[in-house]
């Protein structure tokens, strides 16, 4: 049975590697593996071979005649693939942007991308599908898509500290209340006025977890009329019943816009949701990244005015 050729090309890349970093660690690092991970495949190529390909010469690794011959003849084609990747990469971002966005901002942000200036033509947007634990909480699953080029950019609650990646800060919201205009019982929105009103409120759990992770603020058990996904939904209920809804200002701006509510000061003190652009320092459109950030940022000039 042939070894599947994904696999002979990992064990090609892996020996070529070796032989020219003669290090374990700084083969990890050029593969973005664990050090482990090196080591074991090395151990079973060993056994494979029946070579010991690399041999410890105190705190580097020499390589056999084997291992030199292996690399010799597989860095010319392997490089070639690459460049071949390389290139098919640029055709492919050229009219492809993926990015993760929380399912809640996803309508709002889109619309300030094409809305702004210097919109790259026939380029798609493409929204990741993920957790929204993933864009309030460091779980890691956005930094390894991007470290694999699965994925170009994300939009998230959370300030990365990690050196591989930019992490820009696009926009400070806080939570406000919207109802329709001519609502019968609300003047003024007080705690009391809050707790009154029927909700309407994002199946997401997302902005729940938000409240008190981000922005330091439990918000009691309210009296839920609709469980919603869409955002934009959610202004369009506002605005065709009695019922109220909690969002952040930059949506609660956009739904004023277009629709007939009104925006009353959220009844609780509280920090502001910060969302920060994340993306690879090797990313090779920073430019794309760029127009990201304008775009975004300009939700928080929009609610200034």
């Amino acid at each position: 049975m042939t070894r599947p050729r994904s696999q002979t090309l990992q064990q090609l890349e892996l020996i070529t590697t070796l032989v020219q970093t003669g290090s374990l660690t700084h083969t990890a690092q050029a593969l973005g593996v664990s050090v482990p991970a090196v080591s074991q495949a090395l151990d079973k190529l060993r056994e494979q071979l029946g070579d010991p390909l690399m041999i410890r010469d105190g705190r580097s690794m020499t390589p056999t005649a084997t291992a030199a011959r292996i690399a010799n003849d597989a860095a010319p084609h392997l490089e070639a693939l690459a460049d071949l990747h390389r290139t098919l990469m640029a055709k492919a971002q050229s009219d492809m942007l993926n990015i993760a966005v929380s399912p809640a901002y996803e309508a709002l942000v889109l619309e300030a991308l094409i809305e702004c200036n210097r919109r790259p033509e026939n380029l798609t947007v493409h929204c990741a599908e993920l957790d929204t634990d993933d864009f309030v909480r460091d779980t890691g699953r956005i930094t390894d898509l991007m470290a694999k080029r699965q994925l170009d950019m994300a939009l998230v609650f959370y300030p990365l500290e990690d050196p591989r990646f930019h992490c820009v800060k696009v926009l400070e919201d806080h939570i406000q209340v919207i109802h329709r205009i001519g609502h019968p019982r609300i003047d003024t929105m007080t705690e009391a006025d809050y707790y009154a009103e029927e909700h309407v409120v994002w199946k997401l759990a997302v902005f729940r977890q938000a409240w008190q992770e981000l922005v330091g603020l439990k918000v009691n058990d309210r009296r839920i009329a609709a469980v919603i996904r869409d955002s934009l939904a959610m202004g369009a209920i506002v605005s065709k019943s009695d019922l109220i809804a909690s969002a952040p200002d930059s949506l609660c701006r956009r739904m004023a816009r277009s629709l007939p509510v009104a925006i009353k000061p959220f009844p609780f003190a509280h920090n502001p949701i910060c969302t920060y652009l994340v993306y690879h320092k090797a990313y090779p459109r920073p430019e794309l990244a760029d127009w990201v950030r304008d775009g975004v940022t300009g939700l928080g000039r929009d609610a200034e005015q």
